[in-house]
């Protein structure tokens, strides 16, 4: 499960992109605001072949790319324990009417159990170290901006930390 925001930090977008468009299919990737906010921008001002191609050259990516983002990204994904999504919820919407604008860019950092009895599992909001709220788990630990990449293995929630190149 990849939380998004492939699109942000650092300066390797396309070996980033080119690392999990090679890894297994099976894994679940999710938009993040930033990837979502890139293919809204090049839908918009990418309208002719030159313009399209300024676009992706400014990014040093390629089409191959932009299928990807369009193709195998969700907004969000759910099994009968856990909601996954970019930026959590909507603290005052319930599950099944979260709108993309609420998976993208939520900012509620508190226990979401008046929500869902699910655990949310989010990136979105960097935190110095993983975070529990309850059912609320926040994983961005802040890689691009000095701070770790980490993961939660889930559904065993062991946490992984590993520390970031300085040359992102």
């Amino acid at each position: 499960m990849f939380l998004g925001d492939y699109f942000d930090y650092g300066t390797k977008l396309k070996e980033t992109l080119n690392t999990l468009i090679n890894l297994d299919q099976n894994n679940v990737f999710l938009y993040g605001n930033h990837d979502w906010e890139f293919l809204q921008f090049l839908e918009k001002h990418g309208n002719s072949k030159s313009k399209r191609k300024e676009i992706l050259n400014h990014f040093s990516i390629g089409e191959e790319h932009v299928y990807w983002l369009s193709r195998f990204l969700k907004f969000s994904y759910q099994t009968k324990s856990a909601f996954f999504s970019h930026s959590g919820v909507d603290d005052r919407l319930p599950l099944e009417k979260q709108t993309i604008q609420s998976l993208l860019s939520s900012s509620f950092r508190g226990n979401l159990d008046h929500v869902t009895n699910k655990l949310i599992i989010q990136g979105h909001l960097p935190m110095r170290k993983i975070k529990k709220m309850n059912n609320h788990w926040f994983l961005d630990t802040g890689c691009g901006q000095g701070g770790t990449l980490s993961a939660l293995v889930y559904p065993e929630f062991k946490i992984l930390n590993s520390k970031c190149s300085s040359k992102l």
